[in-house]
């Protein structure tokens, strides 16, 4: 029987197995070049996410003295402090109405503005802390607690006595020339249920799921609430002391249309006219070119805030009686300024809070000019825009007629 042919492969020639060579070199090259990128990207990534994760968190945004406020703290408190005014707006669009918070929807939206005013009072809170630890001033864990409870209604220590009311006059004791018509009593208001230690703990409880769907912890939040207390404390010790009283005055100013009319009625006053002519000139300028400002028992620092430093100063330095020179101020208005009265007499509850703020910011420069603050440029970078506020949550549901 026959044997079949049997196939051969056929021998590749010189230029087949050149070519080869070469393809194989090709894809060799291809996968060296493919893994040496592969690695850079992985690289690349994995310092990114080092550097994200690991480096920035723990850089200072700034510095007070040796204090260094981190990246990491930096970002939770600016989402503690939206989240925050997220809950504010929505409360006052429920009492307002949406129109009035849009302002503030804003102020969230320039996400880096927010920041800067967190960071801005970050570091105020760092100096204020170096210079209450400088008076023995503290705040610990037990004063944040009980502040917490007390916002809440929750008193550990039992309800605060309150004060007592005014005792009502009987009718009968009341002399009167006249009948009047009886006045209706008030209902009196429902006494609210007291909050108990249960009570409050749900609503704790309910506060820290809040803040941490916003990505903020329990630390972040007691640590800024510290930092209020602090400063209420160190508030209190710097106007303890200060007296209710203080020298006001009582005046008007001339305000003139340009500096010629300005000095116009100067030259009469320096003639020997009296002032309350030019008062009543003033009264009956249909033109409105020439006006005055009545002031009524003022303090420096009411002058301060509403006119200017100049304006402040000046007064303070006149008599009952005179009148000052012409005076410029930085937004070009022609003024002169007649001193009706100057006493000592009782503070408005405005004029004392605008003195004791200005105590503060003054105690508050003098440590900015002994401790050294440094801001990093860098700190915009990392300025978190979470939370964002609902803007559905701010219409009213509309409600269905039954």
């Amino acid at each position: 029987m026959a044997k079949s042919p049997q196939k051969t492969t056929p021998t590749p020639n010189y230029k087949e197995v050149a070519r080869a060579r070469v393809e194989q070199r090709h894809r060799r090259n291809m996968l060296i070049v493919g893994s040496i990128v592969g690695a850079v990207l992985v690289g690349i990534l994995a310092f990114a996410l080092v550097n994200e994760l690991l480096v920035k968190p723990g850089q200072p945004v700034a510095e007070v003295g040796e204090e260094q406020i981190l990246t990491k703290d930096f970002r939770q408190r600016v989402q503690f402090e939206r989240h925050e005014t997220i809950q504010q707006i929505y409360q006052y669009a429920a009492i307002f109405g949406v129109e009035q918070v849009y302002g503030f929807v804003q102020g969230l939206d320039d996400y880096e503005q927010f920041g800067e005013h967190v960071l801005d009072t970050m570091i105020n809170q760092a100096l204020v802390k170096e210079g209450a630890a400088n008076l023995d001033i503290s705040v610990d864990d037990n004063d944040v607690s009980e502040f917490l409870e007390v916002s809440q209604g929750y008193y550990r220590h039992g309800t605060p006595t309150p004060q007592p009311t005014v005792t009502s006059i009987a009718t009968s004791e009341l002399v009167t020339d006249t009948v009047s018509t009886p006045v209706p009593t008030r209902t009196p208001r429902p006494t609210p249920t007291a909050v108990t230690e249960e009570s409050f703990q749900n609503t704790y409880d309910e506060t820290l799921k809040a803040l941490n769907d916003a990505g903020v912890n329990e630390e972040v939040m007691r640590n800024a609430v510290a930092a209020r207390i602090l400063e209420g404390k160190m508030r209190e010790q710097l106007v303890e002391g200060l007296p209710a009283e203080e020298v006001q005055i009582s005046a008007d100013i001339l305000v003139f249309a340009d500096l010629e009319e300005m000095y116009s009625y100067y030259s009469r006053l320096e003639e020997g006219e009296l002032v309350e002519t030019l008062i009543e000139e003033a009264h009956a300028d249909v033109e409105d070119s020439f006006s005055t400002r009545a002031i009524n028992w003022s303090t420096y620092d009411d002058l301060f805030q509403n006119y200017s430093p100049e304006v402040a100063q000046l007064a303070f330095t006149l008599k009952s009686g005179d009148y000052s020179d012409p005076i410029v101020t930085e937004n070009d208005e022609y003024l002169i300024l007649y001193i009706n009265g100057r006493e000592m007499r009782e503070m408005s509850s405005s004029s004392l809070m605008s003195r004791q703020n200005r105590v503060f910011d003054e105690w508050l420069e003098g440590l900015r000019n002994r401790i050294e603050v440094v801001k990093y440029d860098y700190w915009s970078n990392r300025v978190p825009n979470q939370p964002t506020i609902d803007l559905r949550a701010l219409i009213p549901t509309p409600t269905t007629s039954p």
